[in-house]
């Protein structure tokens, strides 16, 4: 059977709403910066892309396929579920709790109907977590019977053999705890809150020093951040190819997200035997337990200084043990077989 994939990752491969064949746009955009916003690289992405459109939508609709993939809410979805394809089956994955974070209401112009009836078209809807599936069926409503929750592969050996190699590049600090975070910088993930944090704790006097891994268009908002406090005991990594050895030097791994799916990267913490604090959003509090295997506050700012401080001057390394059973046994094993599992499943209906 043939599948084509929708993935609305960005660039240099774009997908447009008009376009549903994926264009290769990696030598026109060349020179834009990696902090560029997601509308400065839509603009020059469109284009780009627009003297390709006739060629590739000719193209795509000279072609039948078996099944047709929205591996994101968004875009994506909107494009698969526009397929002309009647004899397809289409799958949609959903990596968000929608309901706390609708950035998909622009793609559907601001109408909740119009996104419904799109999912409507789908024979499978798929959930990173049980938190993104209720927020679906809370903003969507109940009367979907295709959703299902499938977990995101973690391949434990992996992540722990690369945890090995060397750091060359940063020394850590030997004298305070090291605090480790890690994910794009985008608002999202709630680090310009968790700058402001850091703020609060070097007034108060607290040794630590934080490492930030990832590369967003926010970088240079957190960058101002750093300069006006003065923070020079926080470090911004960058992107890093191998991101898990420097994991591996924490003695704390922190979430400061307003919205999640599943982070992924909390799971990978756990594996490496990092203590986790982070705050209470969809994924995160279902992979911890709801505070069981971690430690969970509110999200918001004032909630996240006072658990950074409570665990910085008191700490003592939790057990992982359990946490680390619950990620192996739980997120590993058959669950690296999920993507496949639900393929399979979607071939063999009739």
């Amino acid at each position: 059977n043939t599948v084509i994939e929708a993935q609305a990752t960005g660039l240099p491969r774009l997908i447009s709403d008009t376009i549903t064949k994926e264009v290769d746009i990696s030598g026109l955009v060349q020179h834009m910066p990696l902090t560029a916003s997601p509308e400065q690289w839509t603009e020059k992405a469109m284009k780009c892309v627009s003297q390709e459109r006739e060629d590739v939508k000719e193209s795509f609709l000279r072609e039948k396929y078996d099944i047709e993939i929205a591996f994101i809410e968004g875009r994506a979805t909107k494009i698969i579920g526009a397929s002309t394809n009647p004899n397809s089956k289409k799958i949609a994955w959903v990596h968000i709790d929608l309901s706390q974070g609708h950035w998909t209401s622009r793609v559907f112009r601001e109408s909740l109907q119009r996104e419904k009836e799109c999912y409507k078209k789908f024979n499978d809807i798929v959930f990173v977590s049980n938190s993104a599936k209720e927020g679906f069926k809370n903003l969507f409503g109940d009367d979907f019977d295709n959703l299902q929750v499938k977990y995101n592969p973690i391949i434990a050996e992996e992540v722990v053999k690369k945890a090995e190699e060397e750091v060359n590049d940063i020394e850590k600090p030997k004298d305070k705890r090291l605090l480790v975070t890690s994910g794009r910088l985008v608002s999202q993930k709630g680090y310009e809150s968790l700058l402001e944090v850091c703020n609060k704790l070097n007034r108060d006097n607290i040794k630590y020093e934080l490492w930030i891994l990832g590369e967003g268009w926010a970088r240079p908002k957190l960058e101002e951040l750093i300069n006006k406090y003065n923070l020079s005991n926080v470090k911004l990594l960058g992107f890093k190819e191998n991101p898990y050895k420097y994991i591996s030097k924490g003695d704390l791994f922190v979430c400061s997200s307003k919205n999640e799916g599943f982070s992924l990267v909390i799971a990978e913490a756990m594996i490496l035997g990092l203590p986790v604090i982070s705050t209470n959003c969809s994924g995160p509090n279902e992979l911890l337990n709801f505070g069981q295997f971690g430690y969970m506050v509110e999200n918001n700012e004032e909630a996240l200084y006072e658990g950074l401080k409570e665990i910085i001057n008191n700490y003592k390394k939790q057990s992982i043990k359990e946490a680390l059973r619950l990620v192996y046994n739980k997120y590993n094993g058959s669950s690296f077989y999920c993507i496949y599992d639900c393929y399979g499943r979607i071939c063999n209906t009739k």
